[in-house]
């Protein structure tokens, strides 16, 4: 049996258990005291988390001088879940990947305070882990330039290039960290999934990577914008880009690399977040980092939506730099995890993986140097578990233990369809002793599906007592060499022999759907709970399989609408939050089912959603604070001039003005009373010089309204234009002045007064960069 791959993501964090949670008063002082440890200071006025109440899952707060840092709303967590030294964080325009990272966060906050998980101990891993300062210098996005050989597709009679797709953005830049191919081979058409575009065949070629800029941002050439746009256009080509004008999807595994792009067969491996420990992963992504080699990271939801970037550094301190693929936009530290999952207290999972993500790494890419990959394609171990019993005994040594039962799931990660013969092998200490199954059928194996392969066999003749593995081994038909399935080491069952006659089974852990079952013992709803708002359903479970996971479905009025994985131990309980945005208003009728077909049904209940409301904004006006430096900022303002309270975003589009070609945009939260004027701040990063448009919006009974449109605006772009204000924080200490050289021009001088009479240049005062002008 197949099933089509759900990355879905599930993870939990530990806090004291006498802890509160944190208001926005002490969010700030922690992001302070964070930030001033880092040379650094933060403004509340450019606070961006939303607002609804003085409590929240967690805080974003800007630095003045460059920076952001992300705190939790809970003191069970760590203080400080992610943090950047340049750049700002704008929840109106973030990235993607980034806002699904957060909503996990905030997902995880949020079930730690309703369980009051106990404190964990901070700080666990290897003192060996020092830091790594980030590999990747690109800061590459998916519009133009990159975009610029993307097909093209009509919207509303109006002719739009697509996004290159994340995808492509995050293989792209680990292409040009290696600076590799040296010869790029010949990629076959395909037509694109969802509309049907037919993409030639492209020929073998080479990169230019000379000419390849870091940064898109400032003035390029031409030569530089065709030679990353011809890039990303082999990237797309090579996973059979779905190029669709509001994102481009598709998957990349390993094979995509040594295949086309000549990378190391031998090191290129592609990993489940499912199949390790938290130490075990973080290990295994130190290791690569270690060896210079950064790792393509994807996770995904329960639609089938994926996210695509890369992870490329480490702080020392728990941190992992992530390039979001925005053109730099939200490039920072993270946490992968926000509690430490080895030691979980009440109502945590007892198992040693914790509540985790779902994620997966395509790492040991480096470049192939050393001759022709051969090519060789294997199935993923994807899950592993007994079916019967576990306790088998024999007569003697020199007899089998038979009617051995078991299930085992393989995945097909490789980028291709091949025919799969598939087994099972022993191994002892990490040797391999023998073969012990193998299918007497091949299959035909489709990328991106899963393979559920229930087998019966007997084993154990002439072994003698010890702690053996079992582990799924495949090949492509027509080979004579089995190979371990990739994961096939985390994904295994230990098989022990014991008095000579009895052998004892125990599966690892396992993701697979097959004997999922839970209960569920309440359900609330939170939210704005009416339509065209966004809306909560918290459902507590108990876990009543045999199986560490369980996947929940969530259907309004039979119409599939979210869904998530619940990490829940067997026999445990435990809280999954869903969300979704009601279209309509009435009593809804809500089910949740452990498929995506709604046929296994765990709970049946409603909700009733409340009528929407219109709202009427007067004519805004569109102003201008800066025009000249690292943003662009402007404030949008408007009165309400309706009936009811405004309570949404204001959306700002931006278009070039010498094509009207659509350049990016930015949503900022905005509440304005009945008879008030309110106001939203905008601050678009990275923009190239040049003359803009801006269109902004409302939202009334959830479609646009246009608010108002200022045509010729100018900006140019420029990275050293002021000299940072000195904060309170920072006035009065003494700091030493050195120039960009290291050498220093002044010697514990007053902070407020470290640049006066200096020369035009950069600087580094008190551990920061400043520029003069």
């Amino acid at each position: 049996m197949k099933h089509v791959f759900l990355l879905i993501a599930a993870l939990l964090l530990g806090r004291e258990a006498n802890a509160e949670n944190i208001g926005q008063s002490e969010a700030l002082q922690k992001a302070k005291a964070f930030l001033q440890q880092r040379n650094k200071t933060v403004s509340l006025d450019n606070k961006t988390t939303r607002q609804t109440s003085d409590e929240q899952p967690y805080y974003a707060f800007n630095a003045t001088d460059g920076g952001f840092v992300i705190v939790s709303g809970s003191d069970r967590t760590d203080a400080v879940i992610g943090y950047s030294d340049s750049g700002t964080f704008d929840e109106g325009n973030m990235p993607s990947n980034l806002k699904a990272w957060l909503d996990e966060y905030k997902r995880q906050i949020e079930y730690v305070e309703a369980n009051k998980i106990d404190a964990v101990s901070k700080q666990t891993r290897a003192a060996s882990m020092a830091a790594i300062q980030p590999l990747v210098k690109t800061t590459w996005g998916q519009n133009s330039p990159f975009n610029d050989l993307c097909p093209s597709v009509k919207v509303s009679g109006e002719k739009q290039t697509c996004p290159t797709g994340c995808v492509a953005t995050a293989m792209a830049q680990i292409l040009k960290y290696h600076e590799w191919p040296q010869n790029m081979s010949a990629l076959p058409a395909y037509t694109t999934k969802t509309r049907k575009i037919s993409m030639p065949a492209l020929s073998a070629t080479t990169f230019d990577w000379s000419n390849m800029a870091n940064s898109y941002a400032g003035t390029t050439t031409v030569a530089q914008q065709n030679a990353v746009a011809k890039l990303m256009l082999y990237c797309g080509q090579s996973v059979e880009m779905d190029y669709q004008p509001n994102a481009s999807g598709t998957n990349v595994f390993s094979s995509t690399f040594t295949e086309y792009f000549n990378y190391d067969e031998a090191t290129a491996f592609d990993a489940s977040r499912d199949f390790y420990t938290t130490s075990e992963w973080e290990s295994l992504l130190y290791g690569e980092l270690s060896k210079g080699r950064p790792l393509y990271y994807a996770g995904g939801v329960y639609n089938g939506d994926g996210h695509a970037f890369i992870c490329d550094g480490y702080d020392g301190n728990g941190y992992w730099h992530i390039n979001w693929g925005w053109n730099g936009s939200s490039d920072g530290y993270f946490k992968l995890s926000v509690m430490n999952p080895e030691n979980q207290g009440t109502g945590g999972s007892s198992a040693s993986e914790g509540y985790t993500m779902s994620q997966y790494v395509v790492g040991g890419l480096q470049p192939n140097k050393n001759g022709v990959n051969s090519q060789a394609l294997r199935a993923t171990a994807y899950s592993i578990s007994l079916q019967g019993s576990n306790v088998f005994t024999r007569s003697a040594k020199s007899s089998d233990f038979k009617n051995i039962k078991v299930e085992y799931q393989l995945a097909n990660w490789t980028g291709q369809d091949f025919l799969l013969e598939h087994g099972l092998a022993l191994y002892k200490d990490g040797v391999f002793v023998k073969n012990i199954y193998t299918s007497s059928k091949n299959i035909s194996f489709e990328n991106n599906y899963y393979y559920t392969i229930p087998v019966t066999f007997s084993m154990g003749a002439g072994l003698s007592d010890g702690t053996y593995s079992i582990r799924s081994i495949s090949r492509q038909y027509g080979s004579s060499e089995w190979l371990l399935c990739h994961n096939g080491v985390a994904c295994d069952i230990t098989a022990v022999i014991s008095n000579g006659t009895v052998l004892t089974l125990k599966a690892s852990n396992s993701t697979s759907e097959t004997g999922m079952s839970c209960k569920v013992n309440s359900v609330q709803y939170g939210g704005k709970l009416r339509a065209n708002g966004a809306t909560t359903i918290t459902a507590n479970i108990t876990n009543t399989s045999k199986v560490n996971v369980c996947d929940l479905y969530v259907f309004i009025d039979d119409v599939l609408s979210a869904g998530n994985t619940a990490m829940v131990d067997a026999n445990c309980s435990g809280d999954v939050e869903f969300h979704f945005m009601p279209t309509t208003s009435g009593k809804k009728t809500v089910k949740i089912a452990l498929d995506s077909k709604c046929e296994t049904v765990v709970y049946t209940g409603s909700v009733t959603i409340s009528a929407d409301y219109a709202v009427s904004l007067s004519m805004g006006t569109i102003t201008v604070t800066k025009s000249i430096g690292s943003t662009f900022d402007f404030t949008i303002s408007a009165k309400n001039i309706g009936l009811n309270k405004y309570d949404n975003n204001i959306l700002a589009n931006i278009f070039r003005a010498e094509d009207a070609s659509y350049v990016t945009s930015q949503s900022r939260d905005a509440q304005i009373a009945v008879g008030s004027t309110g106001k939203a701040n905008f601050s678009i990063e990275n923009l190239p010089s040049g003359k803009y448009i801006v269109q902004a919006f409302y939202y009334s009974k959830g479609k646009e309204v246009i608010l108002c449109t200022e045509s010729g605006l100018d900006f140019t772009y420029s990275a050293a234009t002021a000299v940072p204000e000195v904060e309170a924080e920072t006035a009065g200490k003494k700091v030493d002045v050195f120039t960009i050289g290291g050498v220093k021009v002044r010697s514990q001088v007053d902070a407020d007064e470290a640049t006066d009479n200096l020369p035009s240049g950069i600087y580094l005062i008190g551990g920061k960069k400043v520029y003069v002008k």
